[in-house]
């Protein structure tokens, strides 16, 4: 594997190319100016004094002796080339304790960041409540530590939930199983069971055999909502319709009357993922609504976002639990949810689809007259 070079070395290398180049081309410019002048003192000196011999003393007005050289251009060429060797030697000096300056100068300046850096490799799973401290007045390193620990606070709440999730869908299905070893080791102690014996037993791991398998199924569903395309044109009339003909007969055997108000939207989505979210929305109403209660269905299309809101005439839920419901496995009353049926599922199943389009669902409002539900979905 090719050895990365560090961002201080890099900053020096850049420093020092930059600082040569500069210098470089400041020599070039006084050189050329300096080398101009030069000849042209040379030839100033050679017009004014060609009619001295070489190598003789001269006297000006004012009583001063001139040394006249032999040879005016050849020591004015050597001046120029001592000058050249001079100015290249400088350049190089500056260069390099530029470059050394900068070194040490990038070093200290991404000493924060290599603390940084250390307590990033020192965290693990279980540390991510604990924010990074730095003592920097750096203030772009204090922005990326204050981002890290965003994240990290991120992390720790989507690590602490798939935890209690993983909990709660492992005591899910361990349920139903002892549930089911339960009955059978009762039934095997048994010394002569009777055909009505067997009929309960098999009723019940029927029971909970269902039971496991809406749980497995709800989890899968959960898993694909994350890999669907959304590349169907979805008319929320049409789908909330067909959910309502799906339900029907539930709701017939409940005593509940299912209504669909005019309105329609159309989004861009994934038909089977809104078909199911409508449709946990739809059969929670039915399941928890009163005898001769009533369901309705309002779609209503918005500048950025279609709405659709599910109305029931149920007994309600408490303030302090509407959030909680769109938890996975989270129960209002747990049993009356064992006697109905489901694993808690649906609504957390239904904000992960939300989510999924772009909108989210909420309680619109709860009371003792029933509950409207508004998922909101966004057009694409």
């Amino acid at each position: 594997m090719k050895r990365k070079i560090s961002l201080q070395w890099q900053l020096t290398i850049f420093t020092a190319l930059l600082v040569i180049a500069t210098c470089t081309l400041l020599n070039v410019l006084i050189s050329k100016y300096a080398i101009f002048y030069m000849d042209s003192i040379g030839d100033t000196v050679t017009v004014n004094f060609q009619g001295i011999p070489s190598g003789e003393d001269f006297q000006d007005s004012e009583g001063f002796f001139v040394d006249i050289p032999e040879d005016v251009s050849v020591e004015i060429k050597n001046t120029q080339t001592h000058f050249k060797w001079k100015s290249v030697f400088i350049t190089m000096v500056i260069a390099i304790i530029g470059s050394t300056l900068t070194y040490f100068v990038v070093g200290f300046s991404l000493k924060p960041l290599k603390q940084l850096e250390k307590k990033i490799e020192d965290i693990e799973a279980n540390d991510l409540h604990e924010p990074i401290m730095l003592n920097s007045r750096n203030c772009e390193i204090a922005h990326l530590a204050d981002s890290f620990n965003k994240m990290l606070k991120r992390l720790d709440k989507t690590f602490s939930a798939q935890k209690q999730f993983a909990a709660n869908a492992a005591h899910e299905l361990r349920t139903p199983i002892a549930i089911v070893k339960t009955n059978i080791e009762v039934f095997q102690k048994q010394p002569d069971p009777t055909i009505t014996d067997y009929e309960e037993v098999l009723e019940r791991i029927e029971n909970q055999t269902d039971r496991l398998s809406d749980v497995i199924a709800t989890l899968l569903q959960m898993t694909e909502t994350q890999t669907a395309s959304k590349t169907d044109h979805i008319s929320l009339a049409d789908i909330s319709e067909e959910v309502i003909c799906d339900l029907t007969q539930l709701a017939i055997d409940r005593h509940v009357k299912l209504i669909q108000l005019p309105g329609d939207a159309s989004i861009m989505g994934n038909d089977i993922l809104i078909y199911r979210a409508i449709f946990n929305l739809v059969e929670n109403a039915i399941k928890y609504n009163q005898a001769n209660g009533t369901v309705s269905i309002q779609i209503i299309a918005e500048k950025e976002f279609a709405k659709i809101l599910i109305s029931d005439s149920g007994i309600g839920i408490e303030s302090a639990k509407q959030e909680q419901v769109f938890d996975p496995f989270f129960r209002v009353d747990s049993s009356r949810n064992r006697a109905i049926g489901g694993a808690g599922l649906g609504l957390a199943l239904v904000r992960e689809i939300a989510k999924r389009h772009g909108g989210d669902v909420r309680i619109l409002q709860s009371t003792s007259q029933g509950t409207q539900f508004e998922l909101v979905l966004q057009y694409r």
